[in-house]
């Protein structure tokens, strides 16, 4: 098997197993008391490293501009919508919306591997 679709499905893995580590704790703590979390919300910590890693860290930075630019213009649409900007809906928002940024940079960037267009450093 080649080495770069053995390194994608280790990281694929470990978001498996992350994600259901995730849900087995919701369901203990749902005994308990109402946990407001998801599986995919410990996505973008492992999604942003795994996209970092098929890139090379070459386009990372690009990457993380994207993010900043996402949250600035997320703080603007409320400031612009609501007046006001409250630290828990602007961060439960912008969290959402990362796991999907981070999720679709993570699928280009195992395209970019498998290609071979990753820049070398």
């Amino acid at each position: 098997m080649n080495a770069a679709i053995l390194k994608i499905i280790m990281q694929l893995l470990v978001i498996i197993i992350v994600s259901l580590i995730v849900i087995l704790i919701k369901k203990v703590m749902k005994k308990k008391k109402r946990a407001m979390y998801n599986f995919y919300d410990l996505w973008p910590i492992f999604m942003l490293y795994f996209g970092a890693f098929n890139l090379k860290w070459g386009l990372f930075p690009y990457v993380v501009i994207g993010w900043m630019a996402i949250g600035i213009a997320l703080v603007l649409i409320e400031i612009v919508h609501n007046r006001e900007v409250l630290f828990k809906k602007f961060f439960f928002s912008f969290w959402r919306i990362t796991v999907v940024y981070t999720t679709i940079v993570y699928i280009l960037s195992i395209f970019v591997s498998l290609m071979g267009l990753s820049p070398t450093l």
